[in-house]
């Protein structure tokens, strides 16, 4: 997951050069907890089967059909040498 930052909220930084943790969790608790809500009403509740074997085909099979549910779109026909994010995993 990620969470871009806003010119409006800017980070704090620590006399040494890095982030406080803390005080950017705090900044942005309300994104934070907007992006986990939106994940969780996303995610596919029935998990498909781990692969029995995990061999090549078998595994490839398993992470086509975790996209494939990913994505939401049954109009979607990936082949394994297309670009996943631009074919709405980036969204």
């Amino acid at each position: 997951m990620v969470i871009v930052t806003s010119p409006e909220k800017p980070f704090v930084f620590s006399a040494k050069g890095g982030i406080k943790r803390k005080a950017a969790e705090a900044e942005y608790a309300d994104e934070i907890s907007s992006l986990y809500f939106a994940v969780g009403q996303c995610i596919v509740r029935e998990d498909p089967s781990y692969p029995f074997t995990w061999d090549l085909d078998s595994v490839s099979r398993y992470v086509r059909t975790i996209i494939e549910r990913t994505l939401f779109n049954s109009d979607v026909n990936l082949s394994d040498d297309d670009d996943i994010f631009n074919n709405g995993c980036d969204r």
